[in-house]
């Protein structure tokens, strides 16, 4: 096996090249009891910016180099935002795109102008650019004629020539996905009598599945577009023997379990957007407490 050590005392010389290649400056130094050097150049005005780069060199030998960017730092006088929106959009209707800009100072952004842009995979199909209000705000209506994920980019420029942009985007959808969260669920796993089983492996489509041990049901049902983005609608649910409803899509409810036997229920919820989008989940229910002595009808194993 190669042994190493540390090279303590060796003379290494570094040397800075400018985003042109051209050296501009370079120093001696010695590594130290741990093998290593440390130093700083001052880097001289007047060159052009980009990336600049260090050599370090042990005679004649080259032993590494690094790079880093050496750029003109100026503090923006605004900054720009898009707003958020919740809404849920089908192919065909028109997006609204608002925001605002505002400015450090605390003034009217006078004369500048927004630039939207908006693409789908890599492709442009939307441009439109008009001048901020006077309230430093901007307002868009974006068509649209088919389903997906479109990117949104607002770039406001100010009659100095100032540029910052803020992204955002939205989708247009063709289905909702339902998820039914039991947030008081108890640790735990169980199997059916009618789902093939091998071993303890299940083989075959599986409905998502939660324990209970309490006397109260904790539920959240959310509602997602194709995109993921949580979609505010109401979430109608049914367990039969438990009770049925109507809830806020992300809000917690509680479905008292006084009185209810212990059993295999089935949670089922649904939501719709008019007749152009709907969605729906189920989840099997094994309500079980502690002080149950058997395993409830149609359950194999707990």
């Amino acid at each position: 096996m190669r042994k190493l050590s540390v090279n303590e005392g060796r003379k290494l010389t570094v040397i800075m090249n400018d985003s042109e290649g051209n050296e501009v400056a370079r120093r001696s130094v010695k590594t130290n009891e741990f093998g290593s050097v440390s130093g700083e150049f001052d880097i001289p005005t007047g060159l052009r910016n980009g990336w600049f780069s260090l050599e370090i060199k042990e005679g004649k030998k080259f032993i590494g180099h690094d790079s880093f960017r050496v750029d003109e730092f100026v503090l923006p006088t605004f900054e720009v935002s898009i707003d958020r929106n919740k809404k849920l959009y089908f192919a065909g209707d028109e997006v609204p795109v608002t925001g605002s800009v505002k400015s450090y100072s605390g003034h009217n952004v006078t004369g500048a102008r927004a630039e939207l842009t908006v693409m789908r995979y890599d492709g442009i199909v939307y441009e439109e650019s008009k001048v901020i209000g006077t309230d430093n705000t901007f307002a868009f209506s974006v068509p649209t004629n088919s389903t997906g994920w479109y990117d949104v980019t607002v770039k406001v420029i100010d009659p100095t020539g100032e540029t910052i942009e803020s992204r955002s985007g939205f989708s247009i959808s063709e289905e909702l996905s339902i998820g039914i969260a039991v947030e008081n669920e108890a640790e735990g796993e169980f199997t059916l009598k009618d789902e093939p089983v091998y071993g303890w492996r299940w083989r075959g489509p599986r409905i998502q599945r939660a324990v209970v041990t309490e006397n109260v049901l904790r539920l959240r049902l959310d509602v997602r577009d194709d995109s993921g983005s949580e979609v505010p609608l109401d979430v109608h649910y049914a367990i039969e023997g438990i009770g049925s409803g109507s809830a806020k899509s992300g809000e917690t409810f509680e479905l008292s379990l006084d009185g209810i036997p212990a059993g295999l229920y089935t949670i089922k919820a649904d939501a719709h957007a008019g007749d152009k989008a709907k969605g729906s989940a189920e989840t099997r229910l094994l309500v079980l407490r502690p002080t149950d002595k058997a395993v409830p009808e149609g359950v194999s194993r707990v």
